[in-house]
């Protein structure tokens, strides 16, 4: 009796401890399921196959369980520039800079960066100066903090000057050639296109001072001489 007693009680100490070692493991993969990585890793699979706003769904899910997923801040931002949505992406890829250590930051410094010019250009194009700033002002931040040259909206402006000044638009001509003009004061070739305008504004001595000055940063610039030549007649 007593050697039944023993077995029943064995049996049922194994009965126990195999119930609680399933629940513990439907426990851990409930956890699992609702973990961030969990999250991410389904942000992942949709994100490769260019279903970006279903990954963005995942990726703001993860970001939610574990507000120092890097990784998550970063493909949520990616998800949003799949979608050419550039203002939703600004928001996880500044956390993302910020959150991340200083070795890992080349590749979110780099989609940021993008991201500001994108968003630079689309608002001086539409002839919004005023509210491009904000984005230019941290775009040149970071290309400071970063070592990288302005070259990029430089010739950007100048380009788009160029363009609006054939269409007859002034204002924007000369506005994003004095913002060029602030970013590199010595960018003589934003004083050329400025002279430009202001000759085909009647604006004389405003345009020969433009041009003097192209040619005094660099003296063998044969455009800047012939202009100034022409506009002196």
């Amino acid at each position: 009796m007593q050697k039944y007693l023993e077995i029943s009680k064995i049996k049922s100490i194994f009965i126990i401890s195999v119930l609680v070692i399933t629940f513990l493991g439907s426990c851990a993969g409930l956890i699992t399921e609702g973990s961030a990585l969990a999250q991410f890793e389904k942000g992942l699979s949709l994100f490769n196959r260019g279903r970006y706003e279903n990954a963005a769904a995942h990726f703001t899910r993860a970001t939610e369980l574990d507000p120092d997923y890097t990784k998550a801040y970063i493909y949520l931002g990616r998800s949003y520039i799949g979608l050419k949505q550039w203002h939703s992406a600004l928001h996880p890829l500044r956390t993302a800079y910020r959150i991340s250590p200083d070795q890992a930051k080349t590749e979110v410094s780099n989609l940021l960066i993008d991201t500001l010019f994108i968003l630079v250009i689309a608002e001086i194009r539409k002839g919004n100066f005023d509210s491009s700033n904000a984005y230019l002002s941290e775009y040149l931040q970071l290309n400071k903090t970063l070592g990288n040259s302005n070259n990029q909206i430089i010739s950007f402006l100048i380009a788009f000057a160029a363009q609006e000044l054939k269409r007859g638009n002034l204002t924007n001509t000369v506005s994003a050639l004095k913002l060029a003009l602030n970013i590199d004061p010595k960018n003589s070739d934003a004083y050329i296109g400025l002279g430009r305008a202001y000759f085909k504004d009647g604006r004389i001595f405003d345009a020969l001072n433009s041009i003097r000055k192209a040619i005094l940063l660099d003296p063998n610039n044969k455009e800047a001489g012939n202009l100034f030549n022409q506009y002196n007649n």
